[in-house]
């Protein structure tokens, strides 16, 4: 099912063939909480839904009452004793709990997910030529924010951390694949210059 979101709110997409039109709702509210939405065309939808989700907002705040959000942070989940063990192992492995692990690989399914559905996107390799050391910019036409991320080489061995981590704090330089630098080639110039552009185009406000 395609989804808006916006300000941590999300919202379905439906279709009215009886009125020849797009509507929507956010989706996981309370029974008494209701936030709709509609427009013509999809441009129109996403305006009305931002302009909906502001309007709770600022309502809230002229109430004095906390405005609920469509999901709390908080999640149970429930998965097969054989999938439980195998992530056991491997957040032993890296040496970090199983939630923290969970966490961390929900994050990055979404991260990849979400990619797939931006509207722009900019891969920048470093100009010494290793793949290790590559830049994403992404974003979507009508959000001002740019997603930036960076493709480091992980360690997994927690005594290996330690040291790295030392070495770090006395001013010792990453090993090759852990970087602390990216160095642009100059033939991504115009490139980059169309994220910076984006950046720079006023937004409009709700």
């Amino acid at each position: 099912m395609k989804t808006l979101t916006y300000k941590g709110y999300i919202g379905s997409i439906e279709i009215s063939d009886e009125d020849n039109c797009l509507f929507g709702k956010v989706l996981d509210l309370p029974k008494d909480t209701m936030i709709s939405y509609e427009g013509e065309t999809v441009s129109e939808l996403k305006e009305d839904f931002k302009g909906a989700v502001d309007d709770y907002i600022a309502y809230c705040k002229e109430a004095g009452i906390t405005p609920r959000k469509s999901y709390s942070g908080s999640l149970n989940i429930r998965i097969s004793p054989e999938v439980h063990s195998k992530i056991a192992i491997l957040a032993q492995q890296a040496g970090i709990s199983i939630n923290a692990f969970i966490k961390s690989a929900v994050e990055k399914q979404v991260a990849t997910m979400l990619y797939t559905t931006m509207d722009k996107k900019e891969l920048f390799i470093c100009e010494c030529n290793s793949i290790e050391h590559q830049i994403v910019m992404s974003y979507f036409e009508d959000e001002k924010e740019v997603y930036c991320n960076v493709h480091l080489k992980p360690e997994r061995n927690v005594l290996k951390r330690i040291i790295h981590a030392v070495k770090y704090i006395f001013g010792h330089r990453s090993a090759y694949g852990d970087f602390d630098e990216f160095i642009f080639n100059p033939k991504d110039a115009d490139r980059l210059q169309s994220v910076v552009d984006h950046l720079r185009t006023e937004k409009p406000e709700h």
